[in-house]
């Protein structure tokens, strides 16, 4: 055998041994696990707790409410957030 059979061969190893990879990722890409993902915030820079609850409470509602429920849903001791946070929706 020549080395540039070796190498073919190598590389068509490799080649096929990614492209499986790559299968197996969309096959299991379309799944579900069964249980509903709860909905998820990144926190941006100059992002606060109270304009992230003001946004989903609603024009004219009282965001406390929501403040409250976004610190326990992430078992935040304060209301501090830092970029790239990501924080659970309750």
């Amino acid at each position: 055998m020549t080395r540039t059979d070796v190498r073919f061969r190598r590389l068509l190893v490799l080649a096929v041994g990614v492209l499986t990879i790559l299968a197996a990722g969309r096959a299991g890409a379309g799944q579900s696990s069964g249980a509903a993902s709860p909905e998820r915030v990144v926190v941006r820079a100059g992002d606060t707790l109270w304009g992230i609850a003001a946004s989903l409470a609603g024009p004219g509602r009282d965001p406390r409410p929501v403040v409250h429920a976004l610190r326990r849903a992430n078992g935040l001791p304060t209301s501090d957030l830092a970029p790239g946070q990501v924080l659970v929706l309750p």
